[in-house]
């Protein structure tokens, strides 16, 4: 596939991430996660495969905050398996941002499966972030999940 087909290809996956049908956006995640390392031509030509797509990764955490769980969740899932620290950051980000609704426990708790079934190092992962002075909302989500389910991977002393 050439660069012209592969921006057409992910214009056309961004578009299905908009459709107003819940399953067209939840469909259409799946290829946001095949894209987030290669967002543009030109990065594709220079081969800067270690950066996510910050298009992609904009694109993944709006839906983070869609009207349907599903697509809530599986973001959060394509986010936290592939979008590096800057798609934690944006999950984290979320979370805080929703202390007060009980929807975003969905998230957490999607969060806290990737750890346990998956082994992915969400807490480990957080807490470097927590390292860094994050935003106020990312230093809560962080907490949301130390509270959740922080005593699966103890702080060290």
């Amino acid at each position: 596939m050439d660069t012209g087909e592969a921006d057409f290809a992910l214009s056309s996956i961004l578009a299905h991430s908009r459709n107003d049908d819940n399953a067209i956006r939840v469909e259409a995640i799946p290829g946001l996660g095949r894209n987030i390392r290669s967002s543009s031509a030109r990065e594709r030509r220079q081969e800067i495969w270690s950066l996510p797509s910050e298009q992609v990764i904009q694109r993944l955490s709006e839906l983070l905050g869609d009207d349907d769980m599903a697509v809530e969740l599986e973001a959060t899932e394509v986010l936290a398996r592939f979008g590096g620290r800057a798609g934690l950051v944006a999950i984290l980000g979320e979370l805080g941002r929703r202390v007060d609704d009980p929807d975003s426990d969905y998230i957490a708790y999607r969060l806290q499966e990737l750890q346990t079934n998956d082994g992915l190092p969400i807490l480990q992962n957080s807490r470097k972030i927590m390292d860094q002075s994050p935003s106020h909302e990312v230093s809560e989500g962080i907490n949301q999940i130390e509270q959740l389910f922080g005593y699966l991977a103890p702080k060290d002393k």
